[in-house]
């Protein structure tokens, strides 16, 4: 707050004084000077409280991007029921792009969500289908995590990226 007041002031006396210099004199060429200086210093500003704005934000959470791979059959059949921290996040057919995606192998993103930092059960599961024993996936602080599920004979096998 005090490098507020002080801005504020100096462009108060700054001016004042400017206002009475003769055009051309050092009076002025001083107050140009001051006026960059201020300049840099509301830059200096703003980016402290875009930090600050950005810490509150993200806080003590991270994103987790969660993809789909692989042929899985019974996903495109049936569509995806995905389950984070015990919640259903995800429940729905997959639309006819969509199952494209995974038909040329590549991966299809389902969601992406902020979530507090550390690990989180996930559950994948055809929809309508009985969900497999969740995964814990991290979600690291301020940071994107993203992770790659391949549905295989085996069940769902969770990847990092």
């Amino acid at each position: 707050m005090g490098r507020w007041m002080g801005l504020v002031l100096a462009l108060l006396l700054g001016s004042n004084g400017a206002l009475a210099a003769e055009p051309g004199s050092g009076a002025v060429r001083d107050y140009e000077g001051r006026l960059e200086e201020i300049a840099k210093e509301v830059q200096d500003i703003r980016r402290e409280l875009e930090q600050l704005i950005q810490e509150v934000v993200e806080g003590e959470t991270g994103r987790l991007v969660l993809f789909l791979d692989g042929p899985a059959p019974a996903f495109k059949e049936k569509g995806v029921s995905l389950s984070v921290d015990g919640k259903v996040v995800v429940s729905r057919p997959l639309s006819a792009a969509e199952a494209d995606v995974l038909t040329r192998g590549l991966p299809l993103e389902l969601i992406e969500l902020r979530v507090p930092a550390g690990e989180h059960p996930v559950s994948l599961a055809p929809l309508g289908g009985e969900p497999l024993a969740p995964a814990p996936l991290k979600a690291e602080r301020g940071k994107v995590s993203s992770w790659v599920a391949t549905a295989g004979a085996a069940g769902v096998e969770w990847r990092a990226e």
